[in-house]
């Protein structure tokens, strides 16, 4: 494999469409600085601004929103590569 593909990012794109060794680098840049995230760590919150966006590598995650009477509605399941 490719050392560009250690992205799984560049991977999940380049699937779609054939890009340049510059815009894989790129890509590969983005994903440099990874984040552990521990379990039941909230990334985010609704209404909240100026927060980063993830790209999940491994792992699982859920979105989710608050219902009126205080329980959860599950949104999705993000998977690697999403």
């Amino acid at each position: 494999m490719d050392a560009e593909f250690d992205s799984a990012l560049a991977r999940k794109l380049n699937s779609f469409m054939e890009m340049s060794k510059d815009e894989l680098d790129v890509l590969v840049e983005l994903q440099s600085n990874r984040v552990m995230i521990k379990r039941g760590q909230t990334l985010f919150e609704k209404g909240q601004t100026g927060h980063k966006a993830f790209f999940l590598q491994t792992g699982w995650g859920c979105s989710f929103k608050i219902l009126p009477k205080g329980g959860r509605q599950v949104i999705r399941f993000p998977i690697p590569e999403d």
